[in-house]
């Protein structure tokens, strides 16, 4: 879209931090892996993003508003906000949905570390993922600014065999393409509702899009450059707000009050996403994987985050 004033206005207010990527640094990585048999890493989709960060998010953009025979004239940012969240904004003609680099950097993060600690239980691992999660909630959930405390230790850590590699990233793609249908929900939808009423509809719409998806991929219809809606993702929605709630009770220990006011709680949102699935998954869905995928995650997920306070608690005694 050109000479779209809401892209100028946060386009001369907030940047990509994507601008000041290390590009050596992620080609060693990607160079280095893809010299092992089992590299998660296709080389022609690393060529891709070298070129272009975004030719995922643009694709798969792309399919859903032709899938969903979408009239909505809109554009797509993703900037270093700092405000951990994704938003619908439209001013007259003009439609964007601006994705925090934040959000999307801490949830890949996120899941990242959560399937690495399940893999590997060893102590050099362990206490690798603990450290990360920390810094996850610490500095970019609680403070929102990225923080790397560790480019090795992350590097070592995220080294996973093909199939928890794609596991982690299909858990983000998945909940990615979630959010997107919950925003396109808030730019296309005309009625007047109230706010905690159009959140729950915002999500059953972007839930329903994903299932649509996952099918869509069931007959082979999706590009292979977004082949990534494999039926054991059909509950990545839920791992999503799991990590929303994991915040919640971070800052809470830390002493913040959390209030939700124009927006359901986690848990409430998760508990609505539940109540779609006996009108909405499709019966011909294979979900005996996705539930064990769910149920290890969140098997994971509370043993890290006891670690995680452990340490918490340790920090504040020796401070």
């Amino acid at each position: 879209m050109k000479n779209n004033k809401l892209v100028n206005f946060y386009y001369t207010f907030w940047r990509s931090r994507e601008s000041d990527r290390d590009e050596a640094l992620i080609r060693n990585f990607f160079n280095k892996t893809i010299v092992d048999d089992g590299t998660p890493y296709d080389p022609t989709e690393v060529s891709h993003y070298l070129n272009d960060s975004q030719f995922v998010e643009k694709t798969i953009i792309e399919y859903i508003l032709n899938m969903e025979h979408l009239e909505v004239n809109m554009e797509y940012l993703s900037l270093y906000v700092r405000q951990m969240n994704a938003s619908a904004v439209k001013e007259g003609a003009d439609k964007v949905i601006i994705m925090d680099e934040l959000l999307t950097y801490t949830t890949l993060s996120f899941f990242l570390t959560v399937y690495s600690y399940a893999y590997d239980d060893t102590s050099k691992n362990t206490e690798r993922c603990i450290q990360n999660m920390y810094d996850i909630l610490e500095n970019q959930s609680k403070r929102h600014m990225i923080v790397v405390h560790n480019i090795a230790d992350i590097i070592q850590m995220i080294s996973l065999p093909k199939n928890i590699i794609n596991l982690a990233t299909d858990t983000f793609w998945n909940a990615w393409t979630f959010i997107i249908g919950h925003e396109l929900f808030h730019l296309s939808v005309s009625t007047e509702i109230s706010e905690i009423q159009e959140e729950y509809e915002a999500d059953a719409y972007g839930y329903k899009l994903l299932l649509q998806m996952i099918e869509k991929q069931k007959r082979e219809e999706i590009p292979k450059s977004i082949k990534i809606y494999f039926e054991n993702m059909y509950l990545a929605p839920v791992m999503l707000f799991q990590y929303f709630s994991t915040i919640d009770e971070y800052r809470k220990l830390s002493g913040d009050l959390i209030e939700y006011i124009d927006h359901p709680s986690p848990e409430n949102r998760q508990n609505h996403i539940f109540e779609m699935f006996e009108t909405d998954v499709p019966d011909d869905f294979e979900t005996d994987e996705g539930n064990e995928v769910l149920n290890i995650f969140l098997e994971s997920l509370e043993s890290l985050k006891t670690n995680v306070y452990q340490k918490y608690f340790s920090d504040m005694e020796r401070d």
